[in-house]
């Protein structure tokens, strides 16, 4: 294997743990263009507001 194909199929694994995990309300959810948490877990905590 190259190092494309693994670097592939670190990135696909990788987003599968991401999601599986914010399936199990382990994580927040997080915005795809900056990163921010969509949802507060405690009060004072920023949230996204990109709009995205």
């Amino acid at each position: 294997m190259n190092r494309t194909t693994v670097l592939v199929e670190l990135i696909v694994v990788l987003t599968l743990m991401r999601s599986l995990l914010v399936a199990g309300r382990v994580v927040p959810p997080s915005c795809a263009r900056c990163g921010v948490q969509l949802e507060r877990r405690a009060l004072g905590e920023p949230v996204c507001r990109c709009g995205f």
